[in-house]
């Protein structure tokens, strides 16, 4: 489906409430491009030209080898990707794989450096921006260091779910095996937590992580109903 730049620019979060002349000079600088899934955007270690944003699409910032990949986090539709390498001139600390094919936009780093340090609503929007991907950032480090994997799996789910009840639906933004990665987890183990977890009401349905009740799920596991 085609779609305006200007459309396209609407679609991106931390873009929403800035001013027309400010999305005016993004427009002015901006590009977009189609990417297939298993692409890669950006790799580890490379320093960044551009500052991308999600308008379709799903990725997976990952670090270490093919045998020994962690997946640090998933970035959906909506998103900026790691705007701190394009401000601090500083190479990406991961690599951005695509999950399913990508409509992003392409910003030049230079440009939009200029403009969040001449534009105070800019510069706020990525302050805001980075405050929340730190907490989000201080959540996983905090789960993975404390809790087992089927704690993990259901924080994941829940956080995902973006509400504490009813039914809910959770997307994989990759395969298993990447939320197996991202969990810091076996795939195996991550089958066994899948397993267990469907006493608190959870499916999985090809791609989808069907939940009967996120307020049932947040029940410790021994003493589900």
């Amino acid at each position: 489906m085609f779609i305006e730049l200007n459309q396209a620019l609407g679609k991106i979060a931390a873009f929403s409430k800035l001013p027309a002349p400010v999305l005016a000079q993004l427009q002015a600088t901006a590009g977009m491009q189609r990417v297939s899934k298993g692409s890669v955007l950006f790799r580890e270690g490379e320093r960044a030209d551009f500052v991308y944003g999600l308008v379709e699409g799903a990725v997976a910032l990952t670090s270490g080898t093919d045998h020994d990949e962690t997946v640090a986090d998933f970035m959906a539709a909506g998103e900026l990707l790691l705007v701190p390498p394009a401000l601090l001139r500083a190479p990406y600390m991961v690599s951005a794989e695509a999950t399913r094919d990508l409509l992003v936009i392409m910003i030049p780093a230079v440009e939009f450096r200029r403009l969040v340090e001449e534009e105070i609503s800019i510069c706020a929007a990525m302050n805001h921006l980075m405050a929340r991907h730190w907490r989000l950032l201080l959540r996983q480090v905090i789960h993975a260091k404390i809790h087992d994997a089927d704690t993990r799996l259901k924080n994941y789910l829940i956080d995902q779910a973006g509400k504490s009840s009813g039914p809910a639906t959770v997307r994989l933004p990759g395969s298993k095996k990447d939320l197996a990665a991202h969990l810091g987890v076996r795939s195996e183990t991550l089958s066994r937590s899948l397993k267990r977890l469907a006493a608190l009401g959870v499916r999985s349905i090809g791609s989808d992580f069907v939940i009967d009740d996120l307020a049932r799920l947040q029940q410790p596991l021994r003493t589900a109903a």
